[in-house]
């Protein structure tokens, strides 16, 4: 007997949405007749709270919300964090310190807001790609005083490698470092990942990770697909997680949410 799934949990960019970030409708009629099944489905996002909210709305999600990567789970409904995590200070100061030395786009995420050095075409496309206005600040290393949710970097992939090698160098306990696009590094507290916030949910559900089927395309969503019953890479997904996937569906651009939860829920 197939296994009954309780939730399915995807991420959004390169993996719900297709490369003009809509949704599809054989996407959006998959995700209402498993709901209508029963299941409970929800968004996995390296987004904020703000950036998710049209996707969410769209999906009409009923379960729990994971933002920026893991760092927080949150009801979208009546808002209300279940778990929030925060980058050590002392380890963001180290990754604004080490930036002064790169040609990398930083954005700095306190509280909902995003704080940027100043307006440049990288500033403007992240803006532009998540929707939220970002605040010019000057010097983010002056300006920071807290611990901060994330920090996220743009730039050259192999800059953001060389980058990821020099900041962890003779650290004992690291924060996360994921790739969340090829040119988008995350700076993430120690031990947060959207596995970890999907572990979470799955407590507070009650339902077994066995039961959830997840969704995903970049490095960033790997813990999820190896925690979840069913993890499902998108055809255009990076190649380490199509590799960790146990199902390769068709690409983001393909229906390819749909074509799982057809093969795997309503079939």
């Amino acid at each position: 007997m197939p296994l009954a799934y309780k939730l399915i949990v995807m991420d959004v960019d390169g993996t719900l949405v297709d490369c003009e970030r809509r949704i599809s409708t054989r996407n959006l009629q998959a995700l209402q007749a498993a709901k209508q099944r029963g299941l409970k489905v929800t968004l996995a996002s390296g987004r904020s709270y703000e950036s998710i909210t049209p996707f969410a709305r769209t999906v009409g999600v009923n379960a729990p919300l994971i933002l920026y990567n893991g760092c927080r789970v949150q009801d979208f409904q009546s808002r209300r964090i279940y778990e929030d995590h925060s980058l050590p200070l002392i380890q963001a100061q180290r990754a604004l310190k080490l930036c002064a030395g790169y040609d990398l786009h930083v954005n700095l995420y306190i509280y909902d807001r995003v704080y940027i050095r100043e307006v440049t075409g990288a500033a403007k496309a992240s803006m532009q790609k998540d929707n939220v206005t970002a605040q010019a600040v000057g010097d983010l290393l002056a300006f920071l005083k807290e611990d901060p949710t994330k920090i996220l970097l743009i730039g050259e992939p192999k800059l953001l490698q060389r980058f990821r090698r020099e900041y962890l160098k003779g650290m004992t306990l690291p924060p996360e470092l994921v790739l969340s696009e090829p040119d988008y590094l995350e700076i993430l507290p120690a031990g947060v990942s959207k596995g970890s916030a999907l572990l979470s949910i799955c407590r507070r559900l009650d339902i077994l990770p066995q039961e959830v089927i997840a969704f995903g395309d970049g490095p960033n969503d790997l813990e999820m697909l190896r925690y979840a019953g069913l993890g499902v890479a998108v055809a255009n997904a990076h190649p380490a997680v199509k590799a960790a996937a146990e199902f390769v569906t068709a690409a983001n651009d393909e229906d390819g949410v749909a074509a799982a939860i057809e093969k795997f829920i309503l079939s």
